[in-house]
């Protein structure tokens, strides 16, 4: 065992020695009181997003690549115009990189709350936290995670899970291939999470005033923590639908291959 190791370690070494790992970072500032939107389009790699305190806008892009061309010819571009910061990741004009390839780019951003968000890559994960506002947040391969959020949030990916944490206000989640965490603290007009192959669990904290239905095609829907008086209930092996209250918020809750469990609790998931 150990001289398998032995040789598993000198192979990333001798990998290492032929193709070694070029990398440049990025530092810029921006006066986030003039900002009211911050868009990021991302291709490889990771996004994230956190409050702070402070009035600047404060970017960090760190590029990576096997190779010195590539990342040369990965650019990443800064445009401030009518209170909106945009962040893209391209190609430089004019130039074929191989086979398409770029350079890995992660991008993390401590901002105060802008109330206008849009959060995109398609190889990599997105992070938003403690955000306030509208968020449209979306990946293709990654997962999507977002936490203490208060306002509208759209997420989206295809081969990855959301994880949504301490969330106020209006929230539509979708995914394929993956799962749906998700925690709600108050709920806005309207919830709709679905995903093909999956399960999706939610904890609610504040159920009052809502209207509720969940689906699944291959799986069970469990609702066993849910204590308070419902009426107008249909419960099926894989269905469900019952209000509370008015009903005059909605929930949507589907999956294909998944099952799904809702509860009511102060308690994270």
């Amino acid at each position: 065992m150990r001289k398998v190791l032995m040789i598993v370690l000198f192979g990333l070494i001798f990998v290492n020695f032929l193709y070694p790992e070029y990398k440049q970072e990025i530092t810029k500032y921006f006066d986030g009181r003039k900002i009211e939107k911050i868009s990021v389009e991302n291709v490889n790699g990771s996004i994230e997003l956190k409050k702070w305190e402070k009035p600047e806008i404060y970017v960090f892009v760190k590029k990576t690549s096997r190779s010195q061309a590539i990342l040369e010819k990965t650019d990443v571009i800064f445009e401030e115009l009518k209170g909106e910061l945009k962040i893209k990741v391209k190609k430089k004009d004019g130039w074929r990189i191989f086979g398409g390839s770029m350079a890995n780019v992660e991008i993390t951003i401590n901002a105060p709350s802008p109330k206008n968000l849009s959060l995109s890559t398609v190889n990599g994960s997105v992070r938003a936290y403690e955000m306030e506002g509208d968020l449209n947040a979306s990946s293709v391969n990654g997962k999507i995670s977002i936490s203490n959020h208060k306002g509208r949030i759209e997420s989206e990916t295809v081969n990855g899970s959301i994880y949504l944490s301490k969330i106020y206000g209006t929230l539509k989640g979708e995914t394929v291939n993956g799962s749906i965490n998700a925690e709600l603290v108050d709920i806005g007009e309207h919830v709709e999470l679905s995903t093909v192959n999956g399960g999706v669990t939610v904890q609610i904290e504040n159920l009052d005033n809502a209207e509720v239905k969940a689906e699944t095609i291959n799986g069970s829907i469990n609702i066993e923590e849910l204590q308070k008086p419902m009426r107008r209930l249909s419960l099926k092996r894989r269905s469900v639908y019952f209000i509370m209250g008015d009903g005059s918020r909605k929930v949507d809750i589907e999956t294909v291959n998944g099952s799904i469990k809702i509860g009511s609790s102060e308690k994270s998931i």
